[in-house]
């Protein structure tokens, strides 16, 4: 079964780069959907089966802390990231009582985040 991957972003063009980085960088793994605004994010992201969810803090509408704190009580297989251009430490300990498993600065971190999700993809592979 491939690794799904969910991205709440509002940019198409971030998102785009996203899901060709995952689709082209890691083996098995597919992204099963994606939404601009907080409440598109929750609605579609209970209606798909994902493993792994890509957020955006900042969002044209509604925030992606709003998405996080939607799913802050979740199945332990289920992974929630941040990726942002703000990854302060303020904003890594605000994510983190949102229940975050990691945050990823997209102009530092994206080799990084992409480790990360290879390791959750072998560590499904493996059961």
């Amino acid at each position: 079964m491939p690794l799904r991957i969910f991205i709440v972003e509002d940019k198409p063009a971030i998102q785009r780069l996203l899901a060709e980085a995952l689709e082209e960088g890691i083996e098995n793994c597919t992204v099963v959907g994606w939404a601009a605004s907080e409440s598109e994010a929750v609605q579609a992201m209970r209606a798909v089966e994902w493993d792994i969810a890509l957020v955006d803090l900042f969002l044209e509408q509604g925030s992606g802390a709003g998405v996080l704190a939607a799913f802050k009580e979740r199945s332990p297989r289920k992974h929630m990231y941040v990726v942002t251009n703000h990854g302060s430490l303020s904003i890594r300990q605000e994510c983190a009582t949102l229940g975050v498993d990691a945050v990823f600065d997209r102009s530092k971190e994206l080799d990084a985040l992409l480790d990360r999700v290879r390791d959750v993809s072998r560590a499904l592979a493996g059961r």
